[in-house]
């Protein structure tokens, strides 16, 4: 409702007779950071992508859902589907409001929503989408701490994790370990990034929330690709297993997809090659803990 709100504000108070609407920022450009075409594209896919992921949210919690045949895939095409027209309602308000000249200055480009809103209402306005964006961010935490400890449950449960994940609590009937553990992680990983814009020069111009945001989006779409990638092979060796819903395309559709994310892979690790070696090492990390108990318990 609130980007709802920020998408559809300049252009009423346009049609209630005030001249906020500037056509001509649409068609205005900056000079761009990245020299090279393919750079540029996948510094903004880092960006965009940051902002629809979590599109894949409804996944680990799939055993939950009733008549998932059916549920699942109306959630994923549909959230998708919302989430298009929300932020391209919301960026053409901005773009309508803020010259691009203005948005590209380093301490703007994380508050485009609140200089809009303020310049159109106010410092009251200002204050407004503040509360917004407060409140936007406490949702994606709950939703974060819904579903994201219900991997390292299910691992935890079927015994191919430390079993201790896999517990639930007495009372509440939730995951309550494995939302711990995923919490303290998430406070290791801002401490870690402030350490980092403190004392390490090529931070210093960067914020927490980008560096976090770059390592988050490059490590997971290492793990979208081999997920797509595994539907080539399951169908390959599992041939006659039941299947209720069918990738629409198949097999261009996941190559396809496989295809577009290794090259952009490939430029955002040459584009910020110390936030990508960042999220490389902290996968690195955890493999030789998993393989070590894979070798602890070689009959699971």
């Amino acid at each position: 409702g609130f980007v709802v709100f920020v998408a559809v504000l300049p252009f009423v108070l346009q049609i209630g007779g005030r001249d906020v609407v500037d056509v001509a920022n649409f068609s205005a450009t900056i000079a761009p950071a990245q020299e090279a075409l393919a750079t540029q594209i996948a510094a903004v896919l880092l960006a965009v992508m940051w902002a629809y992921n979590g599109w894949h949210g409804i996944a680990p919690v799939a055993e939950e859902i009733r008549n998932p045949q059916r549920n699942i895939p109306i959630a994923l095409f549909g959230g998708v589907g919302l989430l298009i027209l929300l932020y391209l309602g919301a960026n053409l308000a901005y773009h309508a409001v803020v010259p691009m000249s203005e948005m590209a200055i380093p301490q703007n480009q994380e508050h485009v929503a609140e200089i809009m809103v303020t310049r159109l209402l106010g410092d009251w306005g200002g204050r407004l989408m503040s509360i917004g964006v407060m409140v936007s961010t406490l949702g994606a935490i709950n939703s974060n701490l819904l579903l994201g400890p219900r991997v390292p449950f299910a691992m935890g449960r079927d015994k191919v994790f430390f079993p201790i994940l896999g517990q639930v609590h007495a009372t509440f009937r939730t995951p309550a370990v494995a939302i711990i553990v995923q919490g303290l992680l998430g406070v290791l990983l801002v401490l870690a990034s402030a350490v980092l814009v403190r004392y390490v020069d090529y931070f210093k111009e960067k914020s927490i929330f980008s560096i976090l945001t770059d390592c988050i989006i490059f490590v997971s779409s290492i793990f979208y690709a081999l997920s797509v990638g595994a539907v080539i092979v399951l169908r390959r060796r599992q041939p006659e297993a039941d299947r209720p819903y069918r990738t629409l395309g198949y097999p261009l559709t996941p190559v396809l997809y496989m295809v577009v994310y290794a090259w952009f892979l490939v430029y955002v690790f040459l584009g910020n090659p110390a936030e990508a070696l960042i999220g490389l090492g902290i996968i690195a990390a955890g493999a030789p803990v998993f393989w070590w108990w894979q070798r602890k318990t070689p009959d699971l």
